[in-house]
């Protein structure tokens, strides 16, 4: 889908960013991730979002796994737990 590739395309272009910055605490990445990645994927939300929530967690999820150095298949509630996220539908599905 689209929107995944432009989010994909987010999150590569600030990756070297943030390993030349030594961007190291969760409120510097959750800055990074909402202003510049989750805003990008949420574009147009009301329109779409309904549909493709689980769009929306994977990708939060895989920007984190990436930051944290953890394994594709690591359970996404533990990466949540560790970062202090709620789920990215969540402001998708409370909207309204």
């Amino acid at each position: 889908m689209d929107m995944k590739k432009r989010a994909a395309s987010a999150i590569n272009s600030i990756w070297p960013v943030m390993q030349k910055g030594k961007t190291e605490t969760f409120v510097e990445i959750n800055h990074l991730f909402s202003a510049l990645v989750q805003s990008v994927l949420l574009y147009g939300a009301a329109v779409w979002a309904p549909n493709y929530e689980d769009i929306v967690e994977q990708t939060q999820l895989q920007f984190y796994k990436k930051f944290l150095g953890l394994e594709r298949r690591t359970a996404g509630y533990l990466v949540r737990l560790e970062t202090g996220r709620v789920a990215s539908s969540r402001p998708v599905s409370t909207e309204g």
